[in-house]
């Protein structure tokens, strides 16, 4: 999440105010560079999230003494939209990138919903801005948010290099992932009775996005030949759980709460087995059960407005009839305190099991599918038998096969599994046919 300087001393980092200065609550530029040093030494890539689309409104100076910053009658959900019509303007944010990358030794940017650039010169900002964080760094991993899902920014040259970003966060992959779960239809998008669920994840295992613009206004997982599916798997990011996706519930409950540890079990084992990139959000490897509320720290008469806003979102937006007082304050020091990780919790034998499940997963990714994802991938096929998926995908150096059960009942499938495989519930060979338990899925 953001490390820019931001109100307060308590924060997402979203609501950014000096974004070329680190959060001087968390500590100086120099612990932020010792940060990255450190993950370096350990083999870990530092990728920062930036916001690019708005600034904060609260103890932001730039409407003062540059108003001609914002577009005039232009706005995003969190405030004025920004001027990328301004040359100068855009100079600015690139500059911004290629800080993070030079100065502070940042392997990679994550840009905040790029959709919400709201100025004509959306396109050509997007354009200058990759191009001058990889004039610093040619390798960096340049991820967006944008849910506008366009195929133009992910795109890849013939030496599967990308020409602008290297991947996008998968809403499409974490609302039917999500649905499928728990069953929660408003807060996913899936209160509608004709969406067709597990056609939804077989496309999205396959080909990425499930609602492929390429394809026209009705694309969903019934419809195929959208420009996504020449894309690679890493293209992609699948995510189950993130800040927005518990802060944005009125209970801030992770997935480890709310479903069945068979569930839960399921829906990693997916998100790890698949060639796509997996995100975890902290805590996701030993199923931790603390929340992530939203929190903040600002005046009392901005918090009210913040807190009265976060009533009006859940009952209006996410469809939660909650009652006056019943959300946890933004601004009280204790929601923030709820945020954080209960680190003694790994300690308990149920945290440890799930922790050494997730070590063994991450083993057999990067032994069997790492060497598979570096070579392009030529082809991915799938199958549906009932609501089960069969998905394989093809490499220059092999195949990854997943075999997947989203249901309560078992399912047989006309499978052969001929390699030592990894595998999430149960399952048993019985001549040519695979037969999977509830919310079983087996990788090889």
């Amino acid at each position: 999440m953001p490390v820019n300087e931001f109100p307060g001393a308590r924060n997402w980092g979203y609501d950014g105010t000096l974004i070329f200065a680190p959060e001087h609550a968390y500590g100086s530029p120099g612990d932020l560079r010792a940060l990255v040093d450190r993950a370096h030494e350990l083999g870990l890539l530092m990728v920062l999230d930036v916001v690019y689309n708005h600034f904060g409104e609260t103890a932001n100076s730039v409407p003062a003494y540059a108003p001609e910053w914002f577009k005039d009658g232009e706005s995003t959900p969190w405030g004025p939209a920004i001027n990328f019509d301004e040359p100068m303007v855009r100079r600015f944010y690139c500059e911004n990138a290629a800080m993070w990358l030079a100065e502070f030794d940042f392997d990679g940017l994550r840009f905040d919903s790029v959709h919400e650039i709201r100025t004509g010169s959306r396109d050509e900002f997007l354009i200058e801005l990759a191009r001058a964080a990889k004039a610093v760094k040619p390798v960096c991993r340049l991820i967006i948010e944008n849910v506008r899902n366009s195929f133009r920014w992910l795109e890849r040259n013939a030496s599967n290099a990308p020409v602008h970003y290297l991947a996008q966060w998968n809403d499409d992959m974490h609302h039917v992932l999500a649905y499928l779960v728990t069953g929660e239809g408003k807060k996913t998008g899936y209160d509608d009775p004709a969406k067709d669920p597990y056609a939804d994840l077989e496309k999205a295992l396959a080909n990425g996005f499930v609602h492929d613009p390429t394809e026209g206004g009705g694309s969903d997982g019934r419809t195929r030949g959208g420009a996504a599916a020449k894309l690679p798997p890493d293209s992609f990011i699948t995510y189950v759980e993130n800040h927005d996706q518990l802060g944005n519930r009125a209970d801030a409950k992770r997935l480890s709460e709310r479903i069945h540890p068979d569930r839960l079990d399921f829906v990693h084992f997916v998100k790890f087995m698949a060639p796509q990139i997996p995100l975890c959000f902290m805590g996701d490897e030993a199923n931790i059960t603390s929340g992530f509320p939203f929190f903040i720290d600002l005046p009392d008469d901005v918090a009210q407005r913040m807190s009265d806003g976060r009533y009006r979102q859940m009952r209006e937006v996410f469809g939660e009839d909650v009652d006056d007082g019943s959300l946890p304050e933004p601004n009280d020091p204790h929601t923030f305190a709820m945020a954080k990780l209960p680190w003694d919790d790994f300690q308990h034998p149920d945290r440890r099991a799930a922790l050494e499940r997730f070590r063994r997963l991450a083993d057999w990714r990067r032994e069997r599918l790492w060497p598979l994802a570096a070579t392009p991938c030529l082809d991915a096929r799938s199958a549906r038998h009932g609501n089960s998926l069969i998905i394989t995908w093809e490499f220059e150096a092999g195949f990854q096969s997943l075999a997947l059960n989203p249901t309560s009942r078992p399912a047989d499938l006309g499978c052969v599994v001929d390699r030592q495989p990894v595998s999430t519930g149960t399952y048993s060979q019985h001549g040519g046919v695979l037969r999977l338990g509830a919310w079983s899925a087996i990788a090889w």
